[in-house]
């Protein structure tokens, strides 16, 4: 399907982004997104992935 668009080491990245967010550790998922970032500036699921987990360490961080 839709992987074969993506590298494996993008595809790896993104997989262990969405370990870490899932296990709350947003600023480790941002890390690892945006490292895909380095390698495709254009990804899709990097960029809403990004937006996302930057308004959640935003409220985070508001929320303190």
């Amino acid at each position: 399907g839709r992987e074969k668009l993506y590298s494996d080491e993008i595809i790896k990245l993104y997989r262990a982004g969405v370990l870490k967010y899932v296990s709350e550790d947003y600023a480790g998922a941002k890390d690892e997104w945006e490292k895909i970032l380095k390698l495709d500036p254009y990804n899709r699921l990097a960029i809403d992935n990004l937006k996302e987990v930057n308004s959640i360490l935003r409220n985070i961080e508001e929320n303190k």
